[in-house]
């Protein structure tokens, strides 16, 4: 599946798990960097990073935390099926 939220558009696979609501993502936040023939992403990161669906504008931290949103992005699913 892929896992898209306004910055950024990540694959991971999917898992139903029962215990959560179904209106509830929880993406893994590790990569396993077994690497890839891609040059500009070697270890897949930015294919499979849930960090890259985060800001990291300056204009977007918290003004009372002082960090950037890290849970609670609005996200949507996509499948990677062939068709």
């Amino acid at each position: 599946m892929a896992i898209e939220t306004p910055v950024a558009r990540i694959e991971q696979q999917l898992r139903v798990d029962e215990r959560l609501p179904v209106d509830v993502v929880h993406a893994e936040r590790w990569w396993y960097p077994e690497g890839t023939e891609d040059p500009d992403d070697p270890y897949g990161i930015r294919r499979t990073s849930v960090n890259m669906c985060t800001s990291n504008a300056p204009g977007e931290v918290d003004p009372i935390l002082g960090t950037w949103l890290m849970r609670g992005l609005p996200c949507r699913l996509v499948s990677q099926r062939a068709e």
